[in-house]
């Protein structure tokens, strides 16, 4: 696995990606991604909150990860402690560009207490997938 967080791209010593994420995606603190070196599969882990501040910088990062296209993503939310109505909305429209480009993607199992009142109550839980743990 390669970790893509912040400004410093840390590949490990084993893992070359099967694509490279964009620069723009390291320098947004909120989120980080891990690419699988053989599945192809991206974890995206936003870190702290998802508020109307940060939508912009989010958009940002999720459109460079779906340019790469890639077939299975997993959002591992378990470090947001709130997310916004605006942020949940870049989510969505980041998951219908990755299903059109005939990917996945899935939430990882756990969840902080905010977070998940929120996607339950914009219905988010029945658009997105589920993952057993990440």
């Amino acid at each position: 696995m390669t970790t893509y967080l912040a400004s410093t791209i840390v590949p490990s010593p084993s893992a070359r990606p099967p694509f490279s994420v964009p620069e723009r995606v390291g320098r947004c603190p909120l989120i980080e991604a891990d690419v699988g070196k053989t599945t192809g599969e991206v974890v995206v882990r936003l870190i702290g909150e998802a508020g109307v501040r940060r939508a912009d910088e989010l958009t940002a990062a999720l459109l460079g990860l779906s340019a790469l296209r890639p077939g299975l993503v997993t959002l591992d939310l378990s470090r947001l402690n709130a997310v916004s109505c605006l942020s949940m909305g870049v989510l969505v429209a980041f998951r219908r560009g990755i299903v059109r480009a005939g990917g996945r993607v899935r939430l990882a199992a756990a969840l902080q207490r905010p977070v998940r009142a929120a996607l339950e109550g914009a219905g988010l839980f029945a658009l997105f997938g589920r993952a057993g743990g990440v």
